[in-house]
This record gives C-alpha cells, structure tokens and sequence, in this order.
C-alpha cells in the first residue's frame, strides 16, 4: 500500500509513488525509528525516469539555453541548499547517522561551492556549445551536453555525493537519472526538490529510489543513457563498470578505498596520533568508507600505539543530531553484520583486536587491530562505516612500501616525516590518489585543532567537467 510520503520518485514534472505500489520503510540508525519511506521503483518506473529525461535533453529546453543562463537556474540551486542547510545536515543525521556537525561545516557549504564553481566556469567557458549559421571556417571545435546522465549516490556523504555529480551535469547542459543510496534517499528527495524551486524544467532531473540492486544495474545498462557517473563501493563499481563496458558508454567511477597512514621515528607523535584519529572519524567528508591502515617505523611503534589508544579511548559514538558528536552511528545493520564478520576473519589470520571490536550495537567504538600482515592486501581490508584501523610496524621505507602497494584502491595517503626526499620517494611510488604529508618533528608544538579544514578529495577543480561534455572537431572542405 501506498501513501503520499512514499512518493519519492521525480519523473518528468511530478513526484509520484511506483507503479506497482511497493514501498520501503526507512528506519533511523539514530533511535530505531521510522524516519519515513521511500518508493521501490520497477523497471516500467525507471524506464519512465529514463524517457523523462531523453524528452527533456531532446526539447532542448535545458540544453540549448546559453550557460549564463542556466549558470543562473544552478546559482539559485545552491543559494536555496544554502538556506537549507539545517535541515539538510539533520536529515542527513536521522537517516544515515551522520553528526550535524561534520555537515554544517563541510559537507553541505562543500555542496554549496561546487554548485557555485561550475556554474561560474561554465559562464565563463570560451568552448563553442553551438555551430554559427554560416560555416565561415575551415574548422570548429564544438563542445555540446553528452544528452542523458545516469548518476548514483552513495550511503556516506549523500548531500555532498550527490551534488558532486549533479552540479558538472547540469551546468553543462545534460539531463540526469538519479539513484541515491537506499539508506539515504531522503536526503536526494529533498534536493531534488530544491532543484525544482530554483527552476529546472521538468524532466532535466529524475529520482529513481529503491533497495534492489537491479535497479541500479538496469539503470547503468540503459541503451538511451549516454553517461554514467557512480559513486559508491568497489564491488558496485566494478558492476556498473562491467556494464558501461558492455555498451560502451562512458563512465567516470569514484570508489570507496582506503586511507593509510605512514608514521617515521623523526616525527611529532602528537601530531601523527591526532591527524590518525581525524582519519578514523567516519562522518567526515574524507572518509572513504575502507578504514584506515596506519605504519609505524618500530622504533616508536609502542610509543604511537599507547598515545593512538589513549586518544580512541576518549572517543565514544553518540546521538548525530548533537552539535558535539563526533561519531555517529553506523547507517544500517547490515554494516554491522558485516563488520563483525570482518573482525572474525581477522582473528582467524592471527590479528588482535587491542581496542574496540564490540558489536552489539550500531553505535560501535573505534577498534583498534594490530597482527595483521604488512602483505596482507585485500584480505585485511573491508568496507564499511565503521570506525576502524590496522597498525603494523615497518622497519624501511621499502618494507612501508610494501604495505601500500598490496592495499586495494589507496585514496588517501598521510606521510608523517620532516624528511621530504623520504616524503617525495613515497608519494612517487605508492601510487595514491591523494597524499598529504606532514613535516612537524619531536618537539614541535602541534597547535592544530580538529575543526580544521582538510583537503578533501572532493575539491571541485575544472577536471569535475571532464566526461560530462561531449567534443567534436568540424573541418570543412576537408
């Protein structure tokens, strides 16, 4: 049975409930309580979100308005997520566990900036969107909308996740089928709904919700989407990769992966024990959803350890909706099933669980492992929102390197060392998307604070547009 709260699929101009009546309830990791429900769209549903979207890219009513204009339909899409940002950060809190904090200060003002950067940039493009009257040239270089973009959110991160892939599709022209995280559809459904206030037209936007994993599948294989752009797990993007493979339509993939920490005997404790617990807090826009591996040069590898537990030890899980709480919940049961799975692999192969490791509740402390192989790899590695991370001692640089090469999908890589040739041989061969190095040495006063800004790997640059716009040279009289 279906009610208007579970209307949560946008399908050309209206929201409207599936077809078939089927619905899901979306219970809060909060308190346990119904937060509210979400449609389970079929196949017939999104073959609809998917012809709404075609029409609209074929009408041109999106696309062919110059990029001043629609610079400012996406303008007005941030100034009103701006104003929304209250309610957004606890909507985020109630259905996925996120701390209201991490979200007022970073995920939802992130949100806000990258819908601003692109459509500035867009504005601002010199690239040619439409051929003159009279071919006057021997040659023009026409940059056009790609036409329909299928794009997927993930359960952390929702508001920023979705905006990251939105804001470059839209400022460029395209059309958008979008599939949010199960565990965090409401959050999509109220910026979708923000996206129509500020004036889309109808179809320029669609929301397809549901838990099946063949929707999401179907919607990646879909012969009239020209684009994908996914957000998410490994696993799933290895499935939506295999798909756009198939059909050969481009696709742009941000998987979840690790963060690895490499601490030497000349650094500042302090400073490497604080930015390794940073790591660990799983409501920050940087986490990547795969823990976190930490090397310690064995000469202070004891030293590390006491202060990192000492610091963890402080850190208990609390309710998100509080402006203090630094880590919430984890989103759904599934996460903790699979996490005390996890750590029971782990026993199995010999690691030791020196912190943490209790289970019983979604609100799980940080656990701290140690025991686990430097070449263990992929079989030490899990995604999951937990708060999590291995440490290893390393006797070289080469043995650190080894423990980096052998991770699956190194996002973040933290350096701690004053020493900058052993910092630059590091990043030149670990091969991590993002590295950080700090040079702060014993002794130095480590005046940083955890509200800080840290670079985030999703910074908007000019390189969010690339895959969005389709480029096609014309020469005449060839």
């Amino acid at each position: 049975m279906t009610t208007a709260s579970d209307a949560t699929l946008l399908i050309g101009s209206a929201w409207r409930s599936a077809s078939d009546g089927s619905a899901q309830e979306l219970v809060s990791p909060v308190d346990g309580s119904v937060t509210g429900a979400f449609a389970q769209a079929s196949a017939s549903d999104l073959d609809d979100a998917v012809a709404a979207a075609v029409d609209a890219a074929r009408n041109g009513s999106w696309s062919t308005l110059s990029d001043y204009e629609r610079s400012l339909v996406v303008n007005e899409f941030a100034d009103l997520v701006e104003a929304d940002l209250e309610q957004l950060a606890l909507l985020q809190a109630r259905e996925m566990g996120k701390p209201v904090g991490f979200s007022l200060e970073r995920d939802v003002p992130c949100a806000v900036s990258a819908l601003r950067y692109c459509a500035g940039l867009a504005a601002r493009s010199s690239t040619s969107r439409r051929l003159p009257a009279a071919l006057t040239s021997t040659r023009y270089d026409l940059s056009a909308a790609r036409g329909v973009v299928a794009a997927f959110g993930a359960v952390q991160h929702p508001v920023a996740m979705m905006i990251d892939a939105l804001a470059p599709a839209l400022a460029l022209g395209n059309t958008v089928v979008f599939k949010p995280s199960a565990h965090a559809a409401l959050s999509a459904v109220r910026l979708a709904e923000l996206a129509r206030q500020a004036g889309l037209p109808a179809g320029v936007l669609n929301l397809v919700t549901g838990s099946d994993p063949r929707l999401g599948l179907a919607l990646a294989a879909h012969p009239a989407i020209d684009m994908v752009a996914y957000t998410g797990s490994r696993a799933g993007a290895r499935v939506v990769g295999a798909a756009c493979m198939r059909t050969l339509t481009p696709v742009r993939l941000k998987a979840n992966g690790t963060t690895a920490h490499v601490v030497f005997a000349d650094t500042c404790l302090d400073s490497a024990t604080r930015l390794a617990v940073r790591s660990m807090l799983t409501g920050r826009l940087e986490a990547r959803g795969m823990g976190v591996r930490i090397l310690v040069h064995r000469p202070v590898y004891r030293s590390f350890l006491a202060q990192l537990q000492e610091r963890l030890e402080e850190l208990l899980p609390g309710d998100p909706t509080l402006a203090d709480t630094r880590l919430g919940p984890l989103p759904h049961q599934r996460c903790l099933t699979d996490f005390r799975g996890f750590l029971g692999r782990l026993e199995e192969r010999g690691a030791k669980i020196v912190l943490g490791g209790e289970t019983d509740s979604l609100y799980v402390r940080p656990t701290l492992i140690t025991g686990a192989p430097l070449n263990s790899g992929p079989a030490c590695e899990h995604e999951s929102a937990a708060p999590y991370a291995l440490v290893e001692p390393f006797d070289t640089p080469a043995e650190a390197l080894v423990g980096l090469t052998g991770l699956d999908g190194l996002v973040r890589l933290a350096l701690h060392t004053p020493s900058r040739e052993r910092a630059a041989w590091l990043v030149s061969h670990a091969r991590a998307e993002t590295c950080l190095i700090s040079t702060c040495e014993p002794g130095d006063q480590d005046e940083h604070d955890d509200s800080e800004d840290e670079v985030s790997d999703y910074d908007i640059s000019a390189a969010a547009f690339e895959g969005f716009a389709r480029d096609t040279a014309i020469v005449v009289d060839w």
